[in-house]
């Protein structure tokens, strides 16, 4: 009953629905703990819940400007006796990356109760990754609603949706940061100047787009459509990936 909403063709497909589910439910352990309060929701999961973006995303991204160590802690047994609670059993490890705070929420025993194994030996591992950025966070209410339970939740605006990943486009160049970036294009999100030099973006927005997408070799956009297609809900969509050195300079062109 929980997979029904979900076209499975695949084992992958079955996992990829399960830790999408598993999201939604440690999305709700972190509304129960008050991390909204403090926190706004940003990265490929919010896109997918919040804008349709059709791709699996792994990680639950936040920003939580001023955000102490221990603060996170106290979160994370918040979200831990909020799931135990629920009658699921967890584990939970810290491990921090650089400055961003760090932790995978491991849901134990769910892939072998639908007889799946996976290739690492892991169960259903939802991973919750907060920056702490030192510029103001541009945030705005937005509504959630999971297992019919609707609450309020703060999200980063468009602008700065777009910005945080045209930095990943820019300098880290993955696939899913291609694919990203053509999404908010396709859908206007602005291209706010203050952000992209929150980012260390200092060229003009639309020009900073257009010379990474004019960089961009054939071989290039090949390996990164293959990067991103596993994740892609429709597999045809990996063209817009492979032909990103096109689609990008066309949808920057509804810019003024």
């Amino acid at each position: 009953q929980m997979l029904s909403k979900y076209q499975i063709e695949s084992e992958n497909d079955i996992v990829n629905a399960l830790k999408e589910i598993f999201q939604e439910i440690a999305l709700l352990g972190l509304y129960r703990g008050g991390f909204f309060n403090y926190a706004a929701f940003y990265g490929g999961t919010a896109l997918r819940i919040l804008y349709g973006l059709n791709r699996f995303s792994e990680d639950l991204d936040f920003n939580a400007k001023g955000l102490t160590s221990n603060e996170f802690d106290k979160l994370l047994d918040v979200i831990r006796k909020y799931l135990v609670n629920e009658g699921f059993d967890v584990s939970i490890k810290r491990k921090d990356i650089y400055d961003v705070y760090s932790a995978r929420v491991g849901f134990v025993s769910v892939m072998k109760s639908f007889n799946l194994v996976d290739k690492r030996g892991e169960d259903i591992v939802i991973k919750v990754e907060v920056n702490n950025p030192n510029w103001k966070i541009k945030g705005e209410a937005a509504a959630l609603s999971f297992f019919g339970l609707l609450f309020t939740a703060s999200i980063m605006d468009k602008g700065s949706f777009l910005a945080e990943k045209s930095h990943a486009f820019i300098h880290r160049c993955r696939g899913r940061d291609v694919y990203d970036v053509l999404f908010m294009l396709r859908l206007k999100f602005p291209l706010d100047k203050k952000m992209f030099l929150a980012k260390k973006i200092k060229d003009e927005p639309k020009e900073a787009l257009l010379n990474k997408f004019r960089s961009l070799k054939e071989d290039d956009c090949r390996k990164l459509a293959n990067q991103v297609r596993p994740f892609l809900f429709k597999e045809d969509e990996v063209e817009v990936v492979r032909k990103a050195s096109f689609y990008g300079p066309q949808l920057l062109k509804e810019y003024e």
